[in-house]
């Protein structure tokens, strides 16, 4: 008896085992992501900026995205948003660039 009870149990395991998910260390599919990345993070801070019309704040931040994460798309989509903005790429630190002592200027 106690060997079939053992058995049992043993098959049992095996079973739940067979069916249970395999964990691999594959790459993570983006779209099923839980968390934002520090890049997807810092895009949407600045689109929170940029709903604010704190223009110097928007385009300090997409600065630092591109500098930080230059790799990712968020990068690539803050460059093609600084560049249609008012002053271009040109840092925030140059005479071209929204100033702290300047007016707010419009968004694109």
């Amino acid at each position: 008896m106690t060997l079939l009870v053992a058995s049992a149990r043993t098959l049992l395991l095996v079973a739940a085992f067979a069916s249970a998910p395999f964990q691999c260390r594959g790459a993570p599919d983006p779209d099923r992501a839980i968390e934002d990345t520090p890049a997807e993070a810092l895009h949407e801070l600045a689109e929170r900026f940029r709903a604010k019309g704190d223009a110097a704040a928007w385009r300090v931040t997409l600065e630092h995205l591109r500098e930080r994460y230059p790799g990712s798309r968020q990068a690539v989509m803050a460059a093609s948003e600084l560049a249609a903005a008012p002053g271009g790429l040109a840092p925030s630190g140059s005479a071209s660039a929204v100033s702290s002592a300047a007016p707010r200027t419009s968004l694109p």
